[in-house]
C-alpha cells in the first residue's frame, strides 16, 4: 500500500507499507522539523512489481526536492493518480507517462 501526505506544496511523504509494516517512506524535503528521508528504490520497485530498469529513475526522483513535482513525478512513474484525488470524481485514466519519460530524457 502507498500511503501520500501532501500539505500546501511545503511537504510530501510517500510511505510503502506491506502487511501493515513500513518497508520505506521517501519525503523529498524538509519542513517544520520534519526530516527529509530518502527512499529505497529497492522496496519500491518490490513492493509494487515494477521493472528494475526504472531503479535508477527512482533513485533520480528520489533527489527532486520539489514536492509538487516528486508527487507528478511518482503518479507517472507508479500509473497511479495521487495529486488532487477526490472520492466524487475519480480520475479517468492512468497518469501521463510521457512526465517521467520527459524526466528520464532530462537527466
Amino acid at each position: 500500500m502507498l500511503s501520500t501526505e501532501y500539505f500546501d506544496d511545503d511537504y510530501v511523504e510517500f510511505a510503502v507499507y506491506e502487511n501493515g509494516k513500513i518497508l520505506t517512506r521517501h519525503v523529498p524535503a524538509e519542513y517544520e522539523g520534519l526530516m527529509q528521508q530518502q527512499g529505497d528504490a529497492k522496496q519500491f520497485i518490490r513492493a509494487f512489481h515494477m521493472d528494475i530498469s526504472d531503479e535508477e529513475t527512482l533513485k533520480k526522483i528520489f533527489e527532486v526536492e520539489d514536492c509538487e513535482s516528486s508527487v507528478y513525478l511518482m503518479e507517472s512513474i507508479l500509473g497511479c493518480p495521487i495529486f488532487g484525488i477526490d472520492s466524487d470524481f475519480p480520475p479517468e485514466e492512468a497518469p501521463n507517462r510521457s512526465i517521467i519519460e520527459e524526466f528520464r530524457n532530462r537527466n
